[in-house]
């Protein structure tokens, strides 16, 4: 059995979407999101065993800050990542809403060529964590 797609509006090539950049406002910074008709655009990529996905947009910040060394009163700039996943609806500085996924985790325990995707929207592989010490 044979089930023909519809190519979405839009598309001028199913293998290459039409794709636009929205900037949103996150922690006082505008960062880029890629985004297909109103839905964050994700590259899929293939389970690997073991690792957990997400079904949400990975929105990176950076902040610095001066730190001054009391000793030497040398002063240095200190810059710092912040990684977020963030799901549901968010809008845009124009006011337009972009849906970034549903919020879906998942581990995966089978490896495959295939593309993870959940609300038609490819997953976004989970970065580790890193835990504070129990010392």
């Amino acid at each position: 059995m044979t089930i023909e797609a519809e190519r979405p509006e839009g598309l001028e090539n199913p293998e290459k979407p039409n794709i636009v950049n929205a900037t949103v406002l996150i922690d006082e910074q505008e960062v880029l999101i890629p985004t297909v008709d109103g839905r964050a655009y994700r590259e899929g990529k293939g389970p690997q065993l073991g690792k957990r996905f997400i079904c949400a947009q990975e929105i990176v910040t950076e902040t610095s800050r001066e730190v001054t060394d009391s000793a030497t009163n040398k002063t240095t700039i200190v810059a710092t990542k912040k990684t977020q996943y963030l799901s549901g609806s968010i809008k845009d500085v124009n006011g337009n809403s972009i849906y970034l996924g549903c919020g879906t985790e998942t581990m995966c325990i089978k490896p495959s060529k295939d593309v993870l995707a959940s609300c038609g929207i490819p997953m976004t592989l989970l970065q580790p964590q890193v835990l504070p010490s129990a010392d």
